[in-house]
């Protein structure tokens, strides 16, 4: 260990030495000017701690699942989620100005104050109770001004016969109460600063102890699991040791033993508790033992984060998506769930009325959910958009790709119409530039068929939904497809009937059934108008080693819808990729001038998919 550590943490230490450090080159006559260049020859600006862990805290260290080193944080030197605690001294020193005492004196009072809590009406001795139990510190009056200094057991005069006088009382008494009066077992209840701000307790009993009785104590104090765990052991043994009171008659010349003091008397140690002045001075006091405040080396356990008492409704969307890698359940829809805190695991709960509920699913992930913080303008599907977007995330990261990672499949998120429909998008890069505001870049739009919902720009406050492993497809059957169901939501370990589990009425159209749209239409004008297009897929349409891909559907179908000026002429159902409109078609149908072929391919099971258009002017 460093010389003079007895192991544990010393956080007071650790800001005495920056404090010492910072405001040395603060000082001019430590510091002139550089004689090189402009300015001091240490900029005070641009200081820094080395031990400062970019790390965000208190995630680290509290999530031992995520980094490793987080049990070391107890007994290493980082400053993250230190720097914000305040002086016990300035604490003590601020209640006193509070109440109108404006001359105490501070300076042997050491120790730091993670949190502390002050009611509305409290007095300043009331104020002061919690913090002179918990960190073992008196408060008296030296020549008029009020002195506050820790306890630490340590004498500071010998007083033996030769220096007592017979007075009154006697020179000299010692009185020790019985052991029935002595409690044998404290319990201390705090707030676990290192357990989120948990409501915690430390206690201690004697191994002799066979009494059932406890004293209780709650202070309002942030403190850790050791501090809470000392505070306890602290008590314990100052009421055992202090049964022994001293009384003892000494001459006037014995002026430097004030209250507050420890004195060594015919062997063994007291802190002077109260002084007479009347004639011969008589000190009293309680018997202590040094060792009592010394710090003693503590184990200290691995300590996950801790889950919160409650949790709050969580916020769900339900996608409706295409088949994104052939593995999903065709007519089923997904789902995702996102709340701060995580509840840990949410049920879905499913039922055809708003009664009869049964288990769904489970979701154990929380989704990145979140919505356009700036436009997104239109782009074409199957090209690189160079041009990004602003994301706002309510939880969760967004996190770069390369760009032979997103074409195969990574960084898939989705944006929602008005209409519920949703556009699959893939990003390659993902930089943070606020809090919780990505910019995503070098776009992919219209994913897996979705290209015909490319509007003219996305607007701000569109919902975003990231499609990783956290986005689950719920159980449904297919004669269920376009049906209204209800679902109750919510954090798994709660009944479905608790008030924060959230109620949704949803019919999916089971999406993963529709066919995309044909590609590469062409028209051949000349008396007939001939039109041909290529079809695509919505299975297995990346196989590359297949002569042609699969089709999909139980059979090939098109639906070719002949339009003027916004007026249908003719729709048609063909077999094949091609349609001729005849000039016999024309004349019966009065086509002239500017005439638009929309065509979509058919699925038997979901009906007709989105259209392709050629425009053609006769």
């Amino acid at each position: 260990m460093p010389h003079f550590s007895n192991g544990n943490r010393d956080d007071l230490i650790q800001h005495r030495y920056l404090q010492a450090v910072l405001s040395y080159w603060a000082d001019e006559a430590n510091n002139p000017e550089a004689s090189q260049y402009v300015g001091r020859m240490v900029d005070a600006s641009r200081t820094h701690v080395w031990a400062w862990d970019a790390r965000p805290y208190p995630d680290f260290p509290e999530r031992l699942d995520v980094w490793s080193d987080g049990d070391a944080f107890q007994r290493g030197h980082w400053v993250s989620g230190r720097v914000h605690m305040a002086s016990l001294a300035n604490v003590v020193a601020e209640i006193c100005r509070r109440s109108g005492l404006g001359t105490v004196d501070v300076s042997k009072l050491y120790g730091l104050v993670r949190g502390f809590v002050i009611g509305d009406t409290e007095s300043a001795r009331q104020s002061l109770q919690p913090l002179m139990l918990a960190y073992g510190f008196d408060c008296f009056d030296r020549d008029g001004v009020l002195v506050f200094r820790n306890r630490d057991g340590r004498s500071v005069e010998v007083l033996d016969k030769a220096r007592f006088v017979e007075e009154g009382e006697g020179a000299y008494s010692l009185t020790r109460h019985p052991d029935a009066e002595t409690v044998g077992r404290v319990r201390v209840e705090f707030v676990d600063a290192d357990n989120a701000y948990q409501s915690a307790a430390a206690e201690h009993v004697f191994p002799d102890e066979s009494e059932a009785h406890t004293s209780e104590s709650a202070l309002p104090l942030a403190l850790s699991a050791g501090e809470g765990q000392a505070i306890a052991e602290r008590w314990l043994s100052e009421a055992r040791i202090a049964r022994e009171e001293v009384s003892l008659a000494v001459a006037p010349s014995v002026a430097a033993v004030g209250v507050g003091d420890v004195v060594s008397v015919l062997g063994s140690d007291y802190r002077i508790d109260r002084v007479e002045e009347a004639g011969a001075r008589r000190l009293s006091g309680v018997r202590v033992e040094a060792g009592v405040y010394a710090p003693m080396l503590r184990d200290l356990p691995k300590k996950g984060k801790a889950g919160p008492a409650s949790f709050g409704p969580v916020y769900a969307e339900f996608l409706d998506l295409p088949l994104l890698d052939g593995s999903e359940v065709e007519h089923a829809f997904h789902l995702a769930a996102s709340g701060d805190p995580w509840p840990g695991r949410v049920a879905v709960y499913s039922a055809g009325a708003d009664y009869g509920y049964r288990l769904n699913t489970t979701l154990v992930r929380s989704a990145v959910v979140g919505e356009l913080a700036s436009p997104l303008n239109a782009g074409r599907a199957g090209l690189w958009q160079r041009s990004g977007v602003r994301v706002k995330v309510a939880s969760g990261y967004l996190a770069s790709m390369p760009e032979a990672d997103v074409l195969n499949g990574a960084n898939r998120a989705a944006l929602r119409s008005s209409g519920g429909d949703w556009e699959v998008f893939q990003f390659c890069n993902a930089e943070l530039v606020a809090d919780r505001e990505y910019e995503l870049t070098k776009l992919l739009r219209g994913q897996a068929g979705t290209e015909f919902l490319i509007p003219d720009a996305w607007p701000v406050g569109t919902d975003f939904v990231l499609l990783n492993s956290a986005v689950s497809q719920v159980d449904l059957a297919a004669v269920e497809r376009g049906l209204d169901r209800h679902y109750r939501i919510g954090a798994a370990h709660l009944p479905l009937d608790d008030d924060s589990y959230v109620h949704e009425v949803f019919a999916g159209q089971g999406v993963g059934l529709r066919p995309f749209s044909p590609v590469h239409l062409r028209a051949v004008a000349g008396g007939d108008i001939t039109v041909n297009w290529v079809r695509r897929t919505r299975v297995e349409g990346d196989v590359w080693q297949s002569y042609e891909v699969p089709l999909g559907e139980e059979r090939e179908a098109y639906l070719v819808r002949v339009s003027s000026v916004g007026s249908v002429l003719r729709e048609v159902e063909v077999l094949a990729p091609e349609f001729s409109y005849t000039t016999a078609m024309q004349a019966a149908d009065g086509a002239s001038g500017v005439i638009d072929f929309d065509v979509a391919q058919i699925s038997d099971r979901f009906g007709i998919g989105p259209f392709s258009r050629r425009t053609v002017d006769v």
